[in-house]
This record gives C-alpha cells, structure tokens and sequence, in this order.
C-alpha cells in the first residue's frame, strides 16, 4: 500500500507541469476528485473556452465502467482587466460500477476530445451503527498526516453530511495554532452513504503548515444554518426553519521537529521533489563571448514555491555566470500544493575548448518516507569555439596615455584666488532652498495628477464590472441557470461593495433592504445548495434586478455582514 502511495505522489507531481499547459487549451476536462469509495459519486467537468455555446459530450464511452446520474450545462462571463472572457461547462455525476483503478477515455466534444483521466475507487467500509440513530447533519474532519514534519503540508478535509434540506448555512474557518492555513480549490460537492443512510456532502479542503514542532490543536470547527424552511402558499408567509448549530471533534497532532541526522544546507520538507535541466541544444555552436541559457526547475509536492530555496552551484572554470531573477508558480494537484520556482543563468565563455557546467545538489528531507533524499542535475560538458573575430581571450578596457607627447610640454598657469567672503556660500544656500521647494511643488502635482488617474480608473473598472455582471444575471435568469445566477449575484455585489465585502448569497442578501428582492436571493440560495427538485426559474429574481442591485451601506447592514461567518458555498469567480 505504502508503495502505491508513493508512486501516486510522484505522478501527481510529474503531471503539474502538463496541467499547466493544458489550462492553455481550449478544451479539458477533470475531476473534483481522485479517489473515492464505492457508493460515493463523482463530477466530471468539461470546460470549453471562449464560446456561450453549450457543450454536447459523447458519454457513451462511459457505459461500461460509470453510471451517469445527471448532467447540467452553465456558461459564464468573466472580467480579467477589463476584458470578458467567456466559459461553457459540462458538469456530470458519475457512479462507479466496480473497484479498482478505472480509466475514463478521452470524450469527444464536436471536432475536439478531451484527455484521459484515472479514478480510484476504493471498496466500502463495513456499516458501524444503527442506521435510525445516524444523525440529519454532521460534521466530520480528516487530517492527514497525524505526526507531520514541522513546515510541511498537513491535509485537511471538513466534510459536511448533509441528511435534510438545509439553508443559509455558513461554516467557520479551521484556526490552527502557529501554524499557516490556505485553502484548496473550490468546495467538493458529490453523495455518500454513511451507516446506510444517504447523504448530500460538501467538501472543503485545506493546507496546514505548522511553523513549530510539538503539539499542535486545531479548534473544532462549527457549521450554522435553518432547517424545515417553507416557501409559503399563496395566502400564508415564508418560513425561514429554525436554526441549528453543529461542530466537528477538535482535532490535535504532534509537529515532528527537524531531525537531527538531516545533513541539509536548507531544511525542504516535501513529498516528492524533482530537480531537472531543460536540455542545451545539441546543434548550438557555443562561441567566446556569446551567451548561453542555463535553466533548472524545482518542483515540489507539499511546498509552495516560496517555500523552496535559490539553487546554489560553482561558477565554471573558462565563463562568467549572470543569474536571473527566479520564477515561482504553485498550484494545486488533488489534495497537494504544488510549488514550482524555475531559475536561469546566462553563461559567458571567456576561453575556447571544453567548457563544463557543474552539477548542481538538493538535499530535501521525504515526509513520505522519513529519510534525507537528494536531488542532482549533473554536470554537462560543451564545446566552445573561438570568437568569429578570432580573438580568444576577454576584451580589456583600452588603457588611456595620459603622459605627455614630448616636446609639447604643458604650461601650467596659476591664478591667484580673491575670497568673496560670506556671499557665495548664501547665495548657494538660498538657489538650493529655491529649488527644492520647486521640486517639491513639481512632485505634489504630479501625485495629485496620478491619484486622480487612478480613481478615474478604478471608477472605470468598477462601471464595467457592474455592467458585465448586470449581463451575465440577465443571462443566467433567462437561461434558468441558478449556479451562473448566483455567481453573477455575488459579482454584482461585490462590484458595488468591494472585492472583499461579499462572499455568499447570504451576504448579499442581508445586504439588500428589498423583502422580495431578499426572498429572492434565499430561493436562489436553496436552489443552488439545498435538495428541493422543482427546477428553478429565473424569471421572478430578474424582474426585481432588472432595475438595478440596491445595496445598504449603513453602518448597522455594515456590522450584519460581518457577523454573517465565513461562507460555506462562496461562488465561481
């Protein structure tokens, strides 16, 4: 078992790379997750860029191994420096038929077909409990690993089971001590059985990195929201249910230290680390004095990539090296971050003949593993050819005659110096008063300028981000789309308000003063997260926006959004 996980780990780190092209495509597709137990389902998202089209996948190539349980189509449009970017996505639940690694083949869209993925589904537990006695909603924590390294990545997962419909539901953020948090990707949504009993689940993950050994506690984390809410009849109001309250165990784990057998100049606590050279062109010709690229990438899984330190190595005898600054990346693969710093040395022959690069070492401790690994790129050797004007050795600053050419000896007149007194140094004194204060006259009037530039374009921006997202409501509502709906509700909101002011629907609502409009918006809410089967029509949340989003400002709306806890849902950007 320890074997699979360790070649999982470094496939995943292998395959960073190829997801950053492939982001690049027009066409991909993917999993919100990896693995999963028998029972539990799966979405399989096919994102096509720059159309509003919807998407047609042939998913007859999925018969054999998966169930499809549904689909559902949404197209966005997003804003990135003032321009509109549109997205179509498929996104389909899936069902596994068997155990087992499983392969999903490439699906053909139109002309297009995406890659191949894997998915591991792993056999069922054996049911513990009465099944009457499983709760309507839990929550559950895992946390792997439970004996970390100091600095290096903990896992953590807060799922939400989900028995009963539930309403404005918030989650409170984990909070560990001395220790780092961030979270990874968007919140996981999919079905399982836990005890017999068949629940909706919500999954959120995170990355802790502890930044002392020892002992390390996590505070439980608590879930709010309504449940039996009502919309109504015809004569009757609206019932919100009534409130619960629901937290997850607290969880405590023991921060290895740094181990005292680790040699390490740099203390890189990863999973799996690579250290490779993109390969010199074998056809170059390499001359004295012109220069060659070096360039060396570090990947990491488990580390950001300002986590991972500079590669150090020797100058070459025969060149001078000149270093770029490096350049980071880090994203996400699965339940890792992967951290990414790429680094390049301009190289100048100074002598003709063989010319070698040293190989450059990384010592990193494996967490996976508990021992000190190390990385190598080894050494290259080149062949260097005399410069094309023939002269092989580095051009020195030619020297300048300063002596005399003979019989031209210079005449050396004296002139004898008058002091002036205080005069000059006063005059000096008030000319550089003078000018400074012109200076500082120049340079408040350039910065007045330049701030009034800057609030002209943000006031820009802000107009067309208000418009974009008026649109894609509009669009959302009349295609009867609650999930683009919701996402372009909150872009509104947060055009009017701010980009950190509003995260949820729950937010925008308590920020409107509109009742309907607020029932609206809770609908909305319900549609997108709660278990209701009538499909959702857009018609009635556009007649009320169609005028516009009013937004409260008031100190007392102000102080009820930010009592509102961190949201459980937050939207696509």
């Amino acid at each position: 078992m320890a074997k699979l996980v360790n070649l999982s780990l470094w496939l995943a780190l292998l395959s960073f790379p190829l997801l950053l092209s492939a982001q690049q495509g027009s066409l991909t597709a993917s999993l919100d997750r990896t693995q999963i137990v028998v029972g539990e389902t799966v979405n399989l998202i096919i994102e096509m860029q720059g159309t509003t089209n919807s998407l047609s996948p042939d998913l007859s190539v999925l018969q054999n191994q998966f169930e499809v349980l549904n689909s559902s189509t949404q197209t966005q449009l997003n804003i990135s420096n003032g321009q509109q970017q549109s997205v179509s996505q498929v996104r389909i639940v899936l069902e596994a038929r068997q155990t087992g690694d499983l392969i999903i083949p490439p699906i053909t869209v139109g002309n297009q077909q995406t890659q191949q993925l894997r998915l591991s589904v792993l056999p069922a537990p054996e049911p513990s409990g009465d099944v009457d006695a499983a709760p309507d909603i839990f929550v559950e924590v895992e946390v792997n690993p439970e004996t970390p390294y100091v600095q290096a990545q903990i896992t953590m997962i807060v799922r939400l089971m989900i028995g009963v419909p539930l309403n404005e539901a918030s989650l409170s953020e984990p909070a560990p001590e001395n220790a780092e948090i961030q979270r990874l990707g968007e919140d996981l949504r999919y079905e399982a059985d836990r005890n017999g009993r068949r629940y909706q689940v919500i999954e959120r993950r995170y990355a802790i990195f502890p930044q002392q050994s020892g002992q390390l506690n996590i505070a439980p984390v608590q879930l709010s929201g309504r449940v039996g809410a009502s919309r109504g009849s015809l004569f009757g109001s609206r019932s919100r249910g009534r409130r619960i309250t629901r937290t997850s165990e607290a969880v405590q784990l023991t921060v290895l230290p740094v181990p005292t057998a680790y040699t390490g100049d740099h203390w890189i606590p990863a999973s799996a680390l690579q250290l490779t050279e993109q390969p010199l062109q074998q056809s170059a010709e390499y001359r004295v004095g012109e220069p060659l690229t070096r360039t060396l990438e570090l990947t990491a899984l488990g580390l950001s990539d300002i986590m991972l330190p500079d590669l150090e190595s020797e100058t070459p005898l025969g060149a001078r090296v000149y270093a770029d600054k490096p350049v980071g990346v880090s994203g996400q693969q699965d339940t890792w971050i992967v951290g990414q710093r790429t680094i390049k040395q301009a190289i100048v022959p100074t002598v003709s003949g063989p010319l070698e690069l040293p190989e450059v070492r990384l010592d990193w401790w494996d967490t996976a593993n508990s021992q000190q690994r190390t990385a190598v790129v080894p050494a290259v050797t080149i062949s260097v050819l005399p410069a094309v004007d023939g002269n092989n050795q580095p051009i020195e600053p030619a020297a300048t005659d300063l002596s005399p050419a003979p019989g031209n000896v210079p005449v050396i007149q004296t002139t004898r110096a008058v002091d002036s007194g205080m005069w000059p140094y006063l005059s000096a004194a008030f000319a550089a008063l003078w000018l400074l204060t012109l200076a500082a006259w120049w340079r408040g009037r350039q910065g007045r300028r330049q701030q009034h530039r800057r609030q002209q374009a943000l006031q820009e921006q802000r107009s067309e981000s208000i418009s974009a997202a008026r649109k894609a409501c509009r669009l959302a509502c009349r295609n009867n789309d609650a999930a683009a709906a919701s996402a372009a509700v909150i872009d509104w909101a947060r055009a009017i308000l701010g980009q950190q002011a509003v995260n949820n629907l729950a937010q925008v609502a308590a920020s409107v003063e509109d009742s309907s409009l607020q029932s609206a918006i809770y609908d909305l809410q319900s549609a997108c997260y709660g278990q209701q089967q009538d499909p959702w029509s857009g018609e009635s949340l556009w007649a009320l926006l169609q005028h516009g989003l009013a937004i409260a400002t008031q100190s007392d709306k102000t102080e009820r959004n930010q009592s509102i806890l961190p949201p459980l849902y937050p939207e696509p950007q």
